[in-house]
């Protein structure tokens, strides 16, 4: 009775993490940018926040190339 118990309990566990991992990067990212150094401006688009009077707001994700980065710094 209690290893059909704790088999139950661990198959849970199991299942949930394996859920969890597999959502847990679920955002699509929408490319809106490509500058002449070959650097990537995308958002993430599920992650869109309608605010009111018409407002949206949004978080950049800005990937920079070797040679931008070396010219920034």
């Amino acid at each position: 009775m209690l290893s059909k118990f704790l088999l139950i309990i661990s198959l849970f566990f199991v299942l949930t993490d394996f859920y969890q991992s597999s959502t847990a990067y679920a955002f699509t990212f929408i490319n809106f940018y490509v500058d002449s150094f070959e650097d990537t401006f995308s958002y993430p688009k599920e992650g869109i926040v309608v605010i009111p009077n018409g407002k949206i707001k949004l978080s950049v994700l800005e990937e920079y190339s070797y040679l931008n980065k070396n010219i920034r710094i």
